[in-house]
Parts: structure tokens; sequence; C-alpha cells
């Protein structure tokens, strides 16, 4: 969760997306309008500011960067993001007062114990992000759809590229880049994990060997 929080509001893969994909070219805004409208949008959803009323200089014209339905969508997207991210907290603490409770009770000192629980929590992880990192790369149009449908409960997501400025920001190619590099990092956090099995099951055989 925290890969996902991190990568979603890094600022400069915006930037980067923006001019690569142009952007601000695709909805006739100012560099600068499309930045201020971001700030916004990405303080929106973390429930730092409490509305998405912005505007930006189109044609001459002032005007709202964001008509209804993309704002009653970020408030679904907000609502989903700030419950997301309790959990992550939530079980920041959990797992906080399981170390506390490891080093009083001694488990720390179990090896195989430590060993055992971090195998059988990559299993689970594993399985699950394999299937999803899969089919995101099998056929990502699906996935997305699939993403949108479970997790919400109205098509407010379902945004016309043509005339909805919220998806021309952050069109498929920015998504499908963003879920790449999230299921990148979340892949090499697995590959620290397994380093630490493997150093575990060398500290057990070490053990065992001197005991005998």
């Amino acid at each position: 969760i925290t890969s996902v929080e991190a990568l979603s509001f890094n600022k400069k893969y915006y930037v980067k997306q923006y001019r690569k994909l142009g952007v601000a070219e695709t909805i006739g805004v100012s560099d600068q309008d499309l930045m201020k409208a971001t700030d916004q949008l990405l303080d929106y959803i973390k429930g730092k500011v409490a509305d998405l009323d912005v505007k930006v200089e189109i044609d001459g014209d002032m005007v709202p960067m964001f008509n209804q339905r993309e704002i009653d969508h970020m408030v679904d997207v907000q609502v989903l993001m700030l419950k997301v991210l309790l959990i992550r907290n939530v079980l920041a603490v959990l797992s906080l007062l399981l170390i506390v409770f490891a080093i009083v009770s001694k488990d720390f000192k179990d090896l195989v114990l430590m060993r055992d629980s971090l195998v059988q929590g990559l299993m689970i992880l594993g399985v699950v992000l394999g299937f999803i990192g899969i089919y995101a790369i099998v056929d990502f149009d699906a996935f997305w759809i699939q993403f949108h449908e479970l997790l919400f409960t109205n098509d407010l997501w379902l945004l016309d590229p043509r005339t909805d400025r919220l998806i021309m920001m952050v069109p498929q190619a920015f998504f499908s880049g963003l879920v790449y590099r999230i299921l990148t990092a979340i892949g090499l956090i697995i590959s620290i994990a397994l380093l630490s099995v493997y150093r575990l099951g060398k500290e057990i055989r070490y053990v065992a060997h001197r005991s005998i």
C-alpha cells in the first residue's frame, strides 16, 4: 500500500508523462494550469483540500477544470484511498505490536518460526500479486475495467476521453505505466524478503551443524 501511495503521488512521474503524452496540448491548457489542477487533484484524493474547485484558462476563458461527473467520481476515489491508507496504518500498528510481542516473548530467537512465517506470507502475497501482475500484463484493458467494477458501485468512472479532462490528464498509457511501476516496486520488496528467507535458512543450517 505504501508503494502504491508513494508512486501514485509522485509528481515527477506526472510531469514526465504529461510531457511524453502531450497532455497540456490535448486539453488546451498551459503547463502551469495543468500542474495547478494536478496539485489540487492529488491533495483532494488524500483529503488535504475540501473540493476540486480549480479553474484553468482555455481559449482565453477561465473555466472549471473538472465537470460534475468527474468530481463525483473523485469523491468515490477519495473515500477509497482514505480507507486503504487507514487499513495500511492499522496494519502498521499491528505489525509493530507483533514485533514488540516477539521481542518480549523471545520468539524472535526462533529462526525456524521466523523463516516459516516469512515463507507462508510470501506464498500468499506471491499468488495474489502474481495473478494481478500477469492479468495486467496480458490484457491491461480487461484488468483496468475489472479493477473499477470491483471497487466502485457506480459507472461514474466511465469517462469520455473526447470531453472529460480528467481522463485526458491520465489516459490509459499513464495508468499502465504507473501499475507496472507499482508491481516492480512490490517485486523488489518481495525479493528482499526472499533474500531474508535465504539468509535465515543458512543461519538455521549453521546453528544445526554447530549443535551436532
